[in-house]
């Protein structure tokens, strides 16, 4: 970053006033106060001084002939701008392209961001008019924040490195002449001064070329040197078929997370610790070394990394150096006195696909990323045909997502929490359910990510919790008190970091007229990894509300004992990998048992997830558990159907039915002595 106090200038240019507002709040240099700032310093020491903060100067422009007239303005009055960014859409006046191509004709080495939320043009169509140039970088809207920092602080730091750079060649090469036209014939001792000073520019240029390559925190290569690198082994691959390379793309899972939480020393510290483990392995690890003839590490930005493995690479060598990596990267590392797994998500593209740049396969390896990261499941993943199609997909369906929110269209369906001693409905667990007009049901699967990702999921998430509410109040006035279930619902990660969060739920079960001990929210186990603090303050505010929180996915995440420990549970869900296949693995059976004794120990219920079979029930009932959920009762159904599940008999009698079953199965265990 540079240590210049001179702000670098920025020229914005949008028919939005609100974009001109966003872009400002994202640059702006965060406020610190001089109290806080001497409490950190004496808590953390003087290391916990955050790093200067870039300042820019912006100028506003709202047409393209605006944003061009001021241009000029700047670079007749010697103040070029450092930057622009410039929207697609500006009607009535010229559009994007247009606008940077009058931009260039004024000051050409103008880093430009084209800004825009429609795909008017195509990348060849772009590339066509304005040509490849490494002056050019594409922002989609809605963007982050850390987006817009990075773009920018990259591309003002590399205009004021080129601009520097010239005038430092200028001057050689002022110096040079001037001592040439003085010295027509030099002496032996001034032509060792000339050599000397060839060999001083041509160090520099080395150093300058370095500087313009490399990432400024990890010192690995950046974007530009990969992909040189990349385009280097696509030319290699079209003229030998044996010399195939694959991309290896991952993300930093806890960067983002990191940075809001801890600071921005400490997840730059945290990107350092990556860019070691991912060097160490790329220099020495056999697993890696043997994949491919030659590797290279490199960082996008943000939490993004790259690995080139080039040179008779095969899919299940590539696939196996990911797994290696993804492997080193669950090893926790200290920082700044925290513990903390930088974990990641790996997506692969492989040479046996045509490419024709390397902008290509980085598209191709990154769509494996998020796809990777969006299933919860996979942590690596090859690319293929419809990983595109997905990635394509995304915009389109957040639009819509967004749409179907702001309209209420989505529905809240109800699945029965059984006891498995008595087969009663003891509660129902509300979950969304989208019906696309066009596409038809979505899977939760695929926009509940989707919604987090966006923010979405936090109006999302408080319709769920009205509408269910409302129809818990509405069953409590039409049923024998008895029969009145419990109700549970659940609560992103994301909504838990809302300010506010426990007073509006508190306001939305008063409004509802519900006995909150009716109500229980389902928090994931890494909501306790990801922001344990927070969370342990929404549970202990729900807890004292009369609420109930349950864990939910217990068993397959990260959270400790001792953050089970010190949190007011009222019930622990185990995660529906346990069951099913499970029952034949004694490693799964012991975990089973060991997470029934800790609930039993904490005298709070056990519900296992996904029983869908006779045979789950019966091996739940033989372990102790004491509720299940699962097809083997009921799907999520609609409202008017759950109330019938609980109005009649039916449940009951079914349940009766398959316990003659259960009996001869799986006699029931007897309690652990307490």
């Amino acid at each position: 970053m540079s240590t210049s106090s001179v702000p670098w200038r920025v020229l914005v240019v949008d028919d939005n006033p609100d974009i001109h507002r966003d872009i400002e709040k994202c640059l702006a240099a965060p406020v610190r106060s001089g109290s806080l700032q001497a409490l950190e310093q004496e808590l953390f020491g003087a290391q916990s001084s955050p790093p200067r903060q870039p300042a820019y100067e912006f100028v506003h422009a709202e047409q393209g002939e605006q944003g061009v007239d001021a241009c000029s303005e700047a670079v007749a009055k010697g103040a070029r701008f450092s930057a622009a960014i410039v929207d697609m859409r500006m009607p009535p006046g010229i559009d994007g392209l247009e606008t940077i191509e009058r931009l260039w004709r004024v000051d050409p080495g103008l880093q430009v961001v084209l800004c825009t939320a429609f795909s008017d043009h195509s990348w060849k169509q772009i590339t066509a008019r304005l040509g490849r140039r490494d002056n050019l970088l594409v922002l989609r809207k809605p963007f982050e924040q850390i987006e817009v920092q990075q773009m920018m602080l990259a591309l003002c730091e590399k205009r004021r490195i080129e601009t520097e750079a010239r005038a430092r060649m200028a001057e050689l090469e002022c110096f040079v002449r001037e001592r040439t036209r003085a010295n027509h014939a030099p002496r032996p001792a001034e032509a060792a001064r000339l050599d000397a000073l060839d060999e001083l520019v041509d160090r520099r240029t080395v150093e300058l070329r370095n500087v313009a390559l490399r990432d400024r925190v990890t010192r690995l290569p950046n974007r530009a040197h990969f992909a040189e690198a990349v385009n280097t082994a696509l030319r290699r691959s079209e003229r030998d078929a044996a010399h195939r390379f694959a991309v290896l793309y991952l993300v930093c899972d806890r960067y983002s997370v990191v940075c809001e939480s801890l600071g921005a020393a400490c997840g730059e510290e945290l990107l350092l610790e990556v860019a070691r483990r991912l060097s160490d392995a790329c220099a020495s690890d056999p697993r890696v070394l043997d994949a491919c003839a030659s590797v290279l590490p490199a960082r996008l930005g943000g939490g993004e990394f790259v690995i080139l493995l080039a040179g008779g690479v095969t899919t299940e060598g590539a696939v196996g150096a990911a797994q290696r990596i993804a492997s080193l990267l669950e090893a926790p590392a200290r920082i700044h006195g925290h513990d903390l797994r930088p974990t990641a998500c790996i997506g692969i593209a492989t040479s046996a696909r045509s490419h024709a740049r390397a902008e290509d396969v980085l598209r191709d390896a990154g769509a494996a990323m998020h796809r990777a990261k969006s299933s919860g499941r996979e942590r690596v993943l090859v690319f293929v045909d419809d990983t595109r199609a997905g990635a394509a997909r995304l915009p389109a369906l957040e639009v819509d997502l967004r749409a179907a929110i702001d309209a209420e269209a989505l529905d809240v369906h109800y699945q029965p929490i059984v006891d498995l001693v008595t087969g009663e409905i003891v509660a129902f667990e509300a979950l969304s359910r989208w019906k696309h007009p066009v596409l038809g049901p979505i899977p939760p699967a695929e926009y509940i990510p989707l919604a987090e990702k966006t923010g979405l999921v936090v109006p999302l998430g408080e319709q769920v919790l009205r509408a269910s509410l409302a129809r818990l109040a509405r069953w409590s006035r039409e049923l024998p008190t008895g029969r009145v279930p419990s109700l549970s619902v659940n609560v992103s990660p994301v909504q838990l970091a809302e300010p506010g969060f426990a007073d509006r739920l508190h306001a939305v079960v008063r409004e509802s007229g519900v006995d909150p001990s009716k109500v229980d929210l389902e928090i994931a186990e890494r909501a306790a990894t990801e922001g344990a603090g927070q969370t342990l303050k929404v549970i202990e505010r729900c807890r004292a509300l009369g609420i109930g929180v349950h864990m939910d996915e217990f068993g397959v995440g990260r959270a400790s004992l001792a953050h089970l420990q010190h949190y007011p549970l009222t019930g622990l869900k185990l995660d529906r990998s346990f069951t099913g296949g499970g029952r034949a693995d004694p490693r799964c059976m012991a975990m089973v048992q060991a997470i029934l004794t800790i609930a039993r120990n904490m005298r709070i219920p056990a519900i296992a997830k996904g029983v869908e079979t006779v045979e789950d029930v019966a091996w739940l009932q033989t372990l102790g558990c004491e509720r299940g959920q699962g097809f083997f009762f009921a799907t999520a159904v609609a409202a008017d159907e759950a109330f019938e599940m609980l109005r009649q008999a039916s449940t009951w009698a079914l349940f009766d039915g398959v316990r003659p079953l259960l009996d001869a199965r799986a006699p029931r265990a007897e309690p652990p002595d307490a």
